[in-house]
């Protein structure tokens, strides 16, 4: 059929061809990054010799024109010239009215179902209700006959009884072929809802490419469109199925990794070819620019603080404590919203005889892309699309940490450090632990070569008790007196496992806000294996592996010691601490 077009396009003049040729394409691959989305779409058209251009309208408003990219295969010479992108509402267009027409008899077709299934539920209430007024005549009540008043008048109960039955299986019947003419109507309504959702909407915004092209011959050619466009993103969600192993068999961690993908981009991708990329082109460029930050004297009788650093400005103090006033009096309108809860992940377990298919992963200097290996088809605006991205074995080493001052509870970690090809985003992690759920967890943005923790639950065989030995206020000095707040503590380890384990007890040492503020520790404390633990000031750890049966005591207390006449409170930090003191 090709050489015959060929053949038939040799034959004819080439006045005969028109220099707008209308063509339509088709979705072929997709590549999804975080924010945004790369479309490409196939067409395949006849060319004639000499210069001519192929028209494309069926492309979303949304496009991004500068990113359009034109590539194309032919047996002969074609030249790709320019390419004009214009925005346009098909409402504007006069051959709009085919599809209008279209969107019309559907629309029709889903109306003219939606009033069959109005008089079907017409039909079972009245079933419904002559049943009931059916099986009312059983409760009918009926007159003794008095003696010599003549033949009697007791009813036919035997005729009545099968006349009621007849009637009420009549009535089940009629019930029965409704709602089953109920179902079907539903589906057709359904199919014709997903046609109607197909078809171009003549208020929606569409943009039209005119791709300017020379062949040297009259010849088919297959071109190639990419664009990319928002309203598309995907986002990773893991399973991380930790098996503890005994005391022969090693631990293992196998990480299960999704990608949830969804797009609201205007166009269905039907049947496409996946991709997922960790690139962001909606993240910018280049890194922001600094200016000069100066610094001046204030003028006589008026009090500056410095803000907004990245912008070098200034502001008076009082407007700043007005500002700061107004917020807590609700009185600023714009502050940020909390950020809404992550939406529950369901998961599935997988049959042992029983995996998803992996995609296929391609790793650069710069990005990873993963290749999902069926042909995917995901609706715009319709709910989201979850695949497998690949399952990864990985060897974790098991500890149990604790913080015995808040909960006398240890609970159990496995670290594990990824190979040099892996790239992990943020996403949070359903947590298996011997084939039982523990929770969810979350997965920071991990490269290859990193470490990272992950808790999986209580670990009920790690027992540990937190014992307050005391607190004593006191002063201390014969000429100078400074007053001391003294405070001791035992926590105490003990492993009923059947195999060694490690652990790492975690407490607090105050931090000094205050040169004059002294913190020291008391005589016997156990040394720290760590001080200043995830760069938190003040964050002690105590490291020890234990074998089975075995316990460990551990004693810290500290002094706390101040001038006399002067008080001293205690406060959580979260942030950085500020002040002169260590």
């Amino acid at each position: 059929m090709r050489l015959i077009a060929l053949a038939l396009l040799a034959l004819l003049p080439t006045a005969a061809f028109s220099a707008d040729i209308k063509a339509s394409s088709s979705i072929d691959a997709v590549t999804v990054f975080p924010e945004s989305a790369e479309i490409t779409r196939v067409l395949k058209v006849l060319l004639a010799a000499g210069d001519q251009t192929v028209t494309l309208r069926d492309l979303p408003g949304s496009l991004i024109s500068d990113s359009v990219r034109i590539q194309g295969e032919a047996d002969a010479k074609v030249e790709i010239g320019s390419v004009d992108a214009r925005t346009f509402f098909p409402s504007e267009d006069a051959s709009n009215a085919a599809t209008e027409d279209a969107r019309k008899k559907i629309e029709d077709a889903i109306q003219a179902l939606n009033d069959k299934q109005a008089a079907l539920q017409a039909t079972i209430e009245a079933a419904n209700l002559q049943k009931q007024l059916v099986t009312n005549l059983i409760n009918l009540p009926t007159r003794p006959i008095a003696s010599g008043s003549g033949p009697s008048s007791e009813p036919d109960w035997g005729a009545l009884t099968t006349l009621i039955g007849e009637r009420i299986g009549a009535a089940n019947k009629i019930i029965a072929e409704a709602q089953l003419a109920q179902r079907d109507n539903a589906k057709k309504i359904q199919d014709l809802q997903n046609q109607l959702n197909q078809q171009p909407d003549a208020g929606q915004q569409k943009t039209e490419l005119q791709i300017h092209v020379s062949a040297a011959a009259p010849i088919e050619a297959t071109l190639r469109v990419r664009y990319q466009v928002p309203g598309a993103a995907w986002s990773p969600v893991y399973d991380a199925r930790l098996d503890t192993g005994d005391g022969k068999a090693p631990a293992k961690l196998t990480l299960v990794r999704r990608a949830i993908v969804s797009q609201n981009t205007g166009e269905a991708w039907d049947n496409v070819q996946l991709a997922l990329s960790t690139t962001r082109p909606q993240a910018g460029t280049a890194a922001p620019p600094l200016v000069p930050l100066a610094v001046d004297f204030a003028p006589v009788g008026e009090e500056y603080d410095a803000v907004g650093a990245a912008s070098g400005r200034l502001r008076k103090l009082s407007e700043s404590r007005q500002d700061e006033k107004a917020k807590t009096d609700g009185l600023v309108a714009d502050q940020p919203e909390p950020a809404a809860a992550p939406k529950p992940v369901l998961t599935a377990n997988l049959a042992t005889n029983v995996e998803q298919r992996r995609a296929t992963t391609i790793t650069t200097a710069f990005q990873a892309l993963y290749v999902i290996t069926d042909r995917q088809s995901i609706k715009s605006g319709v709910g989201d699309k979850r695949v497998q991205i690949d399952i990864r074995a990985i060897e974790p080493v098991l500890s149990v940490r604790a913080v015995p001052k808040f909960n006398e509870t240890a609970y159990l970690y496995a670290k594990f450090k990824l190979d040099a090809e892996t790239l992990l985003l943020p996403g949070t992690a359903a947590l298996f632990r011997d084939g039982v759920f523990v929770g969810r967890g979350e997965v920071p943005q991990l490269s290859g070569g990193e470490e990272h923790e992950m808790g999986f639950g209580t670990d009920d065989k790690v027992r540990i008790k937190f014992a307050n030995l005391g607190r004593k206020a006191g002063e201390t000095g014969l000429i100078s007196t400074s007053k001391t707040d003294t405070q001791s503590f035992k926590m105490t380890v003990k492993n009923l496992h059947a195999r060694p384990i490690s652990v790492r007890i975690l407490d607090q040492l105050p931090v000094s806000l205050n040169e004059e503020i002294k913190v020291d520790m008391l005589p016997g404390t156990a040394t720290p294996s760590a001080r200043d633990v995830e760069d938190k000031k003040g964050l002690l750890a105590w490291d020890m592996t234990l074998e089975p049966d075995a316990q460990k005591d551990l004693a810290f207390g500290y002094q706390v010691s101040w001038p006399n006449g002067k008080a001293v409170y205690y406060e959580q930090h979260e942030g950085p601490f500020l002040g002169k003191g260590k």
